[in-house]
């Protein structure tokens, strides 16, 4: 083992003091205790080989409430605990989503483990099962602006490890940031997302490869709009290869690769509007390639375009290779190759629900289905 987090942590830390610039990490591999923290307008490179790998993980029940707004967590074994750990507070059942709290040790006072900050998103109580567990994204981005990071290899050792929601977490995560770029990572067997930003407009995902992970591979949400994936893999994860979660809008998916995952190749939904995908291949995936979400008119992902993508043999005889429901509007699909070779193949190249309207479709080669449209 080369280092810990702490060593990174240093390096980041001592150039953002001095207002910015670049860090190269040497090569090797980095046990990581809590996340990598990403500064204001600090570009961390990884210097050749680096692999950031989680510690083996820790989970043990609250032994008295944590209620909103403390900074106290009382568990029943303090001596199992480190100052600098990172920390979920977890309550039950899962996941809870923006309901969880990532925060960090900062002391050990009797069984009481001290957070860095208050919690400020749930109650979490006895009663109700909550845990606290030794979870955290491997690089995390909270506040910052114009940082970014490239070229490290984040495994989430997930065989050892406890579930942490993508909206809280993922091997690689940014939250309220923005004009951040991830560029050339690999975020592999996370307990988790692979690459989750939350309320992180402008953010730019550019050649990445998420893979193995147990949640989403690729999650932009939460209002990070205007935000670029290219020429990035999510492979083999196990749920929607690209999920856009709420207010993904503006925003360009052109030249990945999405296949083998779990769920849908590419779920579009909750007021994810005005988005452009482009030169993708969608194969192999569980389920649709392409869905739509079920969603009134108000909050439907309208006027989403799809031009020159390879969407192949995905989902069963009850899915389809697009599928596009709920009160969707102002769909374009120009020039794609949607197809299925398979003994049984998807049951028709597109499905469009009962109140979707004003649609194109146009100038695409189709094969291999009993149908090429199903209307309902």
């Amino acid at each position: 083992m080369t280092g810990t987090n702490v060593d990174i942590q240093r390096a980041i830390d001592v150039v953002a003091e001095r207002g910015g610039g670049e860090v190269v990490i040497p090569a090797g591999e980095y046990l990581c205790h809590n996340s990598v923290f990403l500064r204001d307008n600090v570009a961390v490179r990884a210097g050749g080989h680096v692999v950031l790998r989680k510690s083996d993980g820790l989970q043990r029940p609250l032994i008295s409430d944590c209620g909103f707004y403390y900074d106290r967590v009382k568990v029943a074994e303090p001596g199992e605990w480190q100052v600098g750990w990172g920390v979920t507070l977890q309550a039950r059942p899962e996941p809870r989503g923006f309901l969880d709290d990532v925060r960090t040790i900062a002391a050990i006072e009797g069984d009481d483990l001290v957070l860095d900050r208050p919690v400020d998103h749930s109650d979490f109580t006895v009663a109700g099962g909550a845990v606290v567990q030794n979870t955290f994204p491997l690089i995390a981005g909270y506040g910052v602006t114009g940082a970014s990071v490239e070229g490290f290899i984040c495994d989430g050792n997930k065989a050892a490890n406890s579930m942490l929601n993508g909206c809280r977490g993922g091997a690689i995560y940014l939250f309220q940031s923005e004009h951040c770029r991830i560029a050339e990572c690999v975020a592999r067997n996370f307990h988790g997302d692979g690459i989750s930003y939350q309320v992180s407009p402008y953010t730019e995902v550019v050649g990445c490869t998420v893979s193995g992970n147990t949640g989403l591979g690729l999650h932009p949400g939460s209002g990070s709009h205007h935000t670029t994936v290219r020429d990035c893999e999510a492979l083999g994860n196990g749920g929607v290869g690209l999920f856009l979660c709420w207010r993904v809008a503006h925003s360009r998916f052109e030249g990945n690769t999405i296949r083998d995952n779990g769920s849908f190749g590419i779920s579009i939904g909750h007021k994810d509007t005005d988005n452009w995908f482009a030169d993708n291949v969608i194969e192999g995936n569980a389920r649709h390639g392409i869905y739509l979400r079920d969603e009134p008119g108000y909050n439907a992902g309208h006027r989403c375009s799809f031009e020159r993508n390879v969407i192949r043999n995905n989902g069963g005889p009850e899915d389809a290779a697009i599928w596009i429901d709920g009160h969707t509007e102002g769909i374009r699909i120009v020039g794609n190759e949607v197809s299925d070779d398979r003994e049984r193949p998807a049951a028709c190249a597109l499905h469009i629900g009962p109140h979707a309207r004003d649609l194109t479709w146009a100038g695409n080669q189709v094969s291999g289905f009993g149908a090429e449209v199903v209307e309902e």
